[in-house]
């Protein structure tokens, strides 16, 4: 998604959504971020929350939520035949 998409899809204005990603922007209201959470189609708190203070599975299952469902499918898939892989060799 492009910055022009996410400020219409948000309803901000692409020069705020332009600041913010470069962190020139240090006052992101409450309001502001449930606006982009919605608009990317994530909960506020994945938005806003520290990514380094997750584990991995919690950092997997949030980049997952990002793919499409086709992409989900087959990457699912692969890692299907990777572990069955994994477990033959043991």
């Amino acid at each position: 998604m492009t910055q022009e998409q996410l400020a219409d899809k948000a309803d901000l204005s692409l020069n705020f959504i332009s600041k913010l990603e470069r962190s020139a922007s240090q006052n992101l209201s409450l309001e502001n971020a449930s606006k982009i959470a919605k608009a990317l189609n994530i909960r506020l708190a994945d938005l806003i929350d520290d990514r380094e203070k997750n584990s991995d599975v919690e950092q997997l299952n949030y980049l997952l939520s990002q793919l499409s469902n086709e992409s989900q499918s087959e990457l699912a898939t692969s890692f299907s035949l990777i572990v069955k892989s994994i477990l033959k060799h043991k």
